[in-house]
């Protein structure tokens, strides 16, 4: 299983909202408030399993005393049923001889006791071996736990840095969405401000445009006028002609009349 599946089915047991992580290819992203949610029932797990383990050493410990108290008390009758026998046979003609013919004896016994104090040395050792191989064992593997924990610890940090940014940057992110809002805003308030000027120009334009066919209108009836005019004034300035014309003539057959006369 690699690290990206182990992850996903770590936070599948925790029960976790989907909305509340997203799953990278390295990283797993937590929303604000989770780390620290899981921190603490992380503390209440520990505490319950410091509860229980101190709850099992008690136990072990209160069986303990209870099974010593238990050899006591055999110990004690032992000692009683012995003592209460040897009060009955010390005076007895057979235990006098057993006690004398017993030290003849403890030298055979001595060496049978001896032979098995040396097995049972050699099995100590044995198990002193193996309890040190154990114990090496033991100790790489604490090594390795403790080297695993330092790494978990790095990343629990690199994280909690990495969070710090993505919420530094969120925020700064959150803040320039206001900006760019406001922006918009004022631009939208400027674009309705353009078109009703625009509305306002267009108005102006169809009432200039009105008032320039008006003006084209009257200018082309005043250029008629004036070429009706320019026509009048053409025609009495030949018929003006003509009476000059006329009055020359009658000016030249009046001075002929004068001359006759």
């Amino acid at each position: 299983m690699d690290g990206k599946a182990a992850a996903k089915r770590m936070i599948q047991d925790l029960e976790l909202d989907e909305n509340l992580y997203r799953i990278g290819l390295t990283k797993v992203f937590f929303r604000s408030g989770v780390l620290g949610h899981l921190e603490e029932e992380r503390d209440l797990k520990l505490t319950d399993i410091m509860t229980q383990l101190q709850t099992l050493c008690r136990g072990a410990l209160a069986r303990k005393n209870y099974q010593r108290r238990i050899q006591q008390l055999n110990a004690i009758r032992v000692i009683q049923r012995n003592g209460r026998a040897l009060l009955k046979i010390r005076n007895w003609k057979w235990w006098r001889l057993f006690t004398k013919i017993k030290p003849l004896l403890q030298v055979t016994r001595q060496e049978e006791e001896l032979k098995q104090k040396q097995e049972e040395m050699n099995r100590l050792k044995t198990e002193m071996a193996s309890r040190v191989i154990q114990a090496q064992e033991m100790e790489e593997k604490l090594q390795l736990v403790q080297q695993e924990r330092s790494v978990l610890n790095d990343r629990l940090t690199h994280f909690n840095e990495v969070l710090g940014e993505y919420e530094e940057k969120s925020h700064r992110m959150q803040k320039r969405n206001d900006e760019l809002e406001s922006i918009l805003q004022d631009m939208e308030q400027r674009l309705q401000e353009a078109a009703d000027q625009l509305n306002t120009s267009n108005k102006d334009q169809r009432e200039y445009n009105q008032h320039l066919r008006d003006t084209t209108k009257r200018l082309e009836d005043e250029e008629q006028n004036r070429q009706k005019l320019q026509l009048e004034r053409m025609q009495s300035e030949g018929k003006i002609k003509n009476l000059e014309n006329l009055v020359a003539t009658l000016q030249n057959e009046l001075l002929k009349v004068n001359i006759l006369i």
